[in-house]
Formats: C-alpha cells, sequence, structure tokens
C-alpha cells in the first residue's frame, strides 16, 4: 500500500530527494490504449506541418513565435515600454516554453498556461512542478507532483528513526527510487524533449491525472488532483488546438 500527502510545499520534496542522492558513496490497459490512439492521431498531425521560415522580431508582440530564443536584452529592446514586473513575467515565459522540448507546439502551450500567471509565486509554484514531471518522465517513472506518493515502506522506515533509507533499497515512491539510481538530478533545460516525446508527455500527464481524479474522488485529496486534470486538460487541448490551426 502507499499513502498520499498535498505537496502545496512540495520545495521540501525535492529537498528530501536531492539529500537522499547526495548521500550516496500505473494505468489500466484501455488508459494505455488511449493513450496509444492519442499519440498516434497528434503524430500524424504533428509530422504534417510545414518548416515555416523564422520571422522577424515585431515590438511588443507577446507570442511563442516572436519571443521564441529571444535574450534577456531582446526582451529589454521588443518590450522597452513593459514594466519591469512586466518584463520579468516575460523573460520567465520564454525561458520555461523555450527549454522544456524540441517540439514548438508543446512548447507553446506552456508559454500560453503561463501567459497570465502574475502572481510570481505562481510562477514558481508551476516551473517546479513542471520540471519534476519533466525529470520524472525522462526516468521513465512518470508521475504528477501535486500530491507525494509514500510507500507504506518508507513511512515505517522513517517512523522508527532511520535515515538514508535510499541506502539500503528503501524509497518514497518509484521516482524517488529511479533518481536515486540515475545518480543525479535532471535540471530543466540540460535535456530537451524531443517532439515526439514532448507529445507523449502531454498526453501521458493527461491520462495520469484522469485516473488519479478518479480513485481520488471522495477523499480529502480530491481537490489537489483535480487542480491537476484541469492543468494538463487546458495544456492538451490548447496543444490540440495549435496543431490543427498549423496544418
Amino acid at each position: 500500500m502507499q499513502t498520499e500527502i498535498n505537496t502545496s510545499n512540495y520545495t521540501n520534496y525535492a529537498q528530501i530527494i536531492m539529500s537522499e542522492i547526495k548521500s550516496m558513496d500505473s494505468s489500466s490497459d484501455t488508459a494505455l490504449k488511449e493513450l496509444e490512439l492519442q499519440s498516434q492521431v497528434v503524430d500524424i498531425i504533428a509530422n504534417i506541418q510545414l518548416k515555416k521560415e523564422p520571422r522577424k522580431k515585431v515590438i511588443n508582440l507577446l507570442t511563442y513565435e516572436n519571443t521564441k530564443n529571444m535574450s534577456t536584452l531582446d526582451v529589454d529592446k521588443y518590450f522597452s515600454k513593459k514594466s519591469e514586473e512586466e518584463k520579468s513575467h516575460i523573460k520567465f515565459m520564454i525561458t520555461i516554453s523555450n527549454n522544456f522540448s524540441k517540439n514548438d507546439i508543446a512548447n507553446k502551450a506552456i508559454f500560453e498556461e503561463v501567459r497570465y500567471m502574475i502572481d510570481v509565486n505562481e510562477r514558481i509554484d508551476f516551473s517546479l512542478g513542471l520540471a519534476l514531471e519533466k525529470e520524472n518522465f525522462i526516468l521513465g517513472a512518470p508521475a504528477l507532483h501535486d500530491v507525494l506518493v509514500l510507500s507504506d515502506e518508507w513511512i515505517a522506515y522513517n517512523d522508527a528513526g532511520g535515515e538514508n533509507g535510499a541506502k539500503k533499497g528503501i524509497f518514497m515512491n518509484e521516482q524517488h527510487k529511479a533518481r536515486y539510481e540515475y545518480g543525479k538530478t535532471i535540471k530543466y533545460n540540460e535535456k530537451l524533449l524531443s517532439q515526439e516525446e514532448a507529445t507523449d508527455f502531454l498526453i501521458m500527464m493527461l491520462n495520469i491525472a484522469k485516473d488519479n481524479y478518479k480513485e481520488a474522488k471522495g477523499s480529502e485529496l480530491v481537490d489537489e488532483h483535480k487542480d491537476a486534470l484541469d492543468r494538463y486538460n487546458r495544456l492538451y487541448k490548447t496543444y490540440k488546438n495549435e496543431l490543427i490551426k498549423s496544418i
């Protein structure tokens, strides 16, 4: 069995994982079929996109296409009339979208998701969460960040005062084990997902969110699971809409 806890302060979760690493000397058949079908459909659409010549940058045009690969100096130049707070937000939008994948449409979905995140803390929460989810995916242990799953073995070991459980083969969850075995954390901008991987990521996260929310109905953490489902519904909807527009 396993236990779920709210990760609204999941920065602590990341610190726990890091401390374990530094101390070194899923789904039903139906969901899988759905994921495979969605992947095929989205990949077919993505693969017929025409490559477009890069356009010249336009002043004060806040779109993914116009801001792609803009440097900090570029933002200051092309958005010179914006306040420092607004320019900071734009730089965040560029960084988190450009460093996600090689799939421009997936990156654009992320760009649009953070467009109206005015609150700095909300942007930090989103970026930390997406970084964890991307790392989970790369490590082959996909999972959402909203709710932390703890194994019974981990809970019992910690309740007994145990330390450095990973060294003894005791992990809080599959993601913790995958990070420990990999030997280091994977920085968000260290590896861009390929076009196919970005597609798979969005579909897989959406299906995981659907399953988790279904199982969580009636539990204390249903709201956290609903937040995750809403987030990936928006991201995937934006992705599909942009794919259709690009044909």
